[in-house]
């Protein structure tokens, strides 16, 4: 086990590396040897931006999914010295659950807004491009082309993505 500075409530293994989601920063923890966990680095990502609540890795970069509206997006290809390249900021009361990528599409949920389609092509720049509308989401996760989203009192609910711009209801 491995003690890390805050609140871990998030974490996403790839490789020998678990990126984890903690308060106010992302820990990168050396996992290779599971009996003994070894620091690496970390980033800072609280502070106005609210406590990180989850991490995806896709490739090198980490998407930091944020309490208070929003997620980063870091390079960690040098895991050692992970570097700021941008952040999507939807909107402060947000309340971002999660970020999963697929591509170039980052798709964040939010408690009280539902599921937002981001651009991430350019880290530096994301651009929403669409929302599907859900009222208690907290999850998701993407298999091809569909997302499957975890919608609290609403259920599971299954979107077609294959045209990430134009949701609908998969069917079940």
């Amino acid at each position: 086990s491995y003690d890390t500075p805050g609140d871990a409530n998030g974490v996403y293994v790839l490789g020998k590396f678990a990126y984890v989601a903690d308060d106010t920063s992302m820990q990168i923890i050396d996992v290779s040897n599971p009996s003994l966990p070894v620091f690496i680095s970390s980033s800072t990502t609280g502070g106005l931006w609210g406590s990180a609540q989850k991490v995806f890795v896709s490739g090198s970069k980490a998407y930091i999914a944020l309490a208070n509206g929003g997620f980063q997006i870091y390079d960690v290809s040098n895991p050692a010295v992970p570097v700021f390249l941008g952040i999507y900021w939807h909107a402060m009361g947000v309340w971002i659950t999660s970020v999963v990528v697929y591509g170039s599409i980052a798709f964040a949920t939010d408690m009280t807004m539902g599921l937002s389609v981001v651009d991430v092509s350019n880290p530096g720049l994301p651009v929403l491009k669409g929302s599907y509308k859900l009222t208690d989401i907290y999850d998701v996760t993407v298999v091809g082309q569909y997302a499957y989203v975890a919608d609290g009192t609403g259920g599971l609910k299954i979107l077609d993505i294959s045209q990430p711009f134009k949701f609908e209801l998969a069917p079940l």
